[in-house]
């Protein structure tokens, strides 16, 4: 899993580009002469697709273990109920997509108060502003 960044107060997106490569030693500012790709001994168009798919984020990659969702699922669920493998990678996908949505909200309110660590009040916080506020009390119940 890739570090957490503090700084970043957006949303994230689907695919999000997590760092801006500096351009290496041997390629030139705006292209100019010497630069790897105009004197032909850049990589090949398949190595720079591969280098740009590094550098993003998908969804698979922050995706939470299948068989805890599956564990949770199953818990409120009548004991002979099943769960069919493409409705847990749904529920997978679903859970990872709130989550980041309510992190980069918590995040987001984390910043505005000048503080670099998120806190337990922040996220409640997030809560009301995704309008999720009815998951604040029974939260902060089991929270305290």
């Amino acid at each position: 899993m890739p570090p957490r960044k503090s700084s970043d107060a957006a949303p994230l997106p689907a695919r999000t580009r997590l760092v801006d490569k500096a351009p290496s030693a041997s390629a030139s500012v705006d292209g100019l002469p010497g630069s790897s790709e105009s004197s032909g001994t850049g990589g090949s168009k398949e190595g720079r697709e591969k280098e740009r798919e590094r550098e993003y984020v998908t969804i698979e990659d922050l995706a939470l273990p299948k068989s805890i969702i599956t564990r949770l699922a199953k818990g409120v669920l009548p004991p002979n109920a099943q769960i069919q493998a493409t409705a847990a990678l749904a529920m997978s996908k679903s859970a990872t997509v709130f989550i980041n949505y309510l992190a980069a909200h918590a995040n987001e309110r984390t910043i505005n108060a000048n503080k670099k660590t998120i806190l337990p009040a922040d996220v409640f916080q997030a809560l009301d502003d995704i309008q999720f506020s009815f998951f604040k009390e029974p939260l902060e119940a089991e929270f305290a």
